[in-house]
């Protein structure tokens, strides 16, 4: 563990736990975790899901003359062990908190019933794409981790016959009502964790929502959201949008944190595949998330005729959107390759 994610544990990990978020390679990769209620009687204090890893190596579509992307700065963590490691440091920390706390640290099992003793509970994917579904990267990580991701997602993992269990995601449209019920959550999530997809104007810049649902020492039930906006989204400007059915669904939602970035990305230089800081500070805005969390950002490497021809990235920052709308007051973090961010 670095001693900067040692030292944000350590900072910032209290009773009650809250969500950590650690950065797997500095862009889009992440390891969400999210605290267990304790009535719930597992051993573990967090439920740990591996967000669209890419940590090994270059990632290429068809062929790499053709699509070649890198990372220009290598990854934190360089396969699936060393996630599993991550999220061991944070049970170790939750353990010291729970300790000062009460007294009593939970013990884990030697073995699950299936033989895995990983902690790691589920690998997580919105996106087909070369840069979201790495299949060298996912393949470094244990077979029986059940896998959830987009019926694209599922078409492209299924044959590769690594996976043992794998469920597809649901996506919700503008009509829902409400976000809550069985046919929504992923088989493999506890019932106090849920998960859906929510297309936006084209299949890239779609809207992930990650709900955590938890009693306060009080006795409120809260459902806390972190959206999932890689590529940025438009539809809030369409009152029948699905993430404007979203912000008006019942039970109400906290939006914890928006993660999204700061450049824009062009193809050919007339369609925008990625909208930026702007489109970023007005989903902050509209569903007024608690943080920002900058992803999706890291400076990539792109060769082959295609990319080269086609893809073309122009840097934003947030100082610039900012001065563009006029405002101020974000809470925005860069959390950075191999650290970790509570939210509290």
């Amino acid at each position: 563990m670095t001693d900067n994610r040692a030292q944000t544990l350590e900072a910032n990990l209290t009773w009650p736990l809250r969500p950590v978020l650690t950065s797997l390679n500095g862009d889009n990769s992440w390891l969400f975790s999210f605290p267990r209620p304790e009535q719930d009687g597992h051993a573990k204090y967090f439920y740990h899901i591996a967000f669209e890893p890419w940590l090994t190596g270059p990632t290429t579509k068809i062929s790499s003359w053709l699509v070649h992307i890198s990372l220009k700065t290598e990854a934190a963590m360089a396969h699936g062990d060393a996630v599993q490691e991550a999220a061991g440091a944070i049970e170790q920390a939750a353990a010291t908190v729970a300790k000062e706390h009460n007294g009593v640290v939970r013990v884990r099992s030697e073995t699950q019933g299936d033989g895995y003793n990983g902690v790691v509970d589920a690998i997580f994917l919105f996106l087909d794409e070369v840069d979201h579904c790495h299949r060298p990267t996912l393949e470094t990580f244990d077979k029986r981790i059940p896998f959830i991701g987009s019926k694209e997602v599922v078409a492209k993992v299924s044959a590769w016959q690594h996976f043992e269990s794998i469920t597809t995601l649901t996506e919700l449209d503008a009509s829902l009502e409400t976000w809550q019920g069985d046919n929504v959550r992923p088989s493999p999530f506890p019932e106090w964790l849920t998960a859906f997809k929510l297309p936006g104007e084209s299949f890239l810049n779609f809207v992930g929502v990650f709900v955590w649902t938890h009693t306060t020492a009080s006795g409120e039930v809260i459902h806390e959201s972190i959206l999932d906006s890689p590529h940025g989204n438009e539809s809030l400007y369409q009152d029948s949008s699905p993430i404007n059915a979203f912000l008006a669904s019942k039970p109400p939602t906290k939006q914890l944190a928006l993660l999204h970035g700061l450049k824009e990305s062009f193809t050919t230089r007339f369609w925008r595949t990625t909208h930026g800081a702007e489109a970023g500070l007005r989903m902050y805005r509209k569903t007024k998330s608690k943080y920002w969390i900058m992803s999706h950002e890291a400076e990539l490497g792109y060769q082959g005729v295609v990319l080269r021809a086609t893809t073309f990235d122009t840097a934003r920052t947030l100082d610039w959107a900012l001065e563009r709308e006029g405002g101020k007051d974000v809470d925005f973090k860069d959390v950075g390759n191999g650290n970790s961010f509570v939210m509290v």
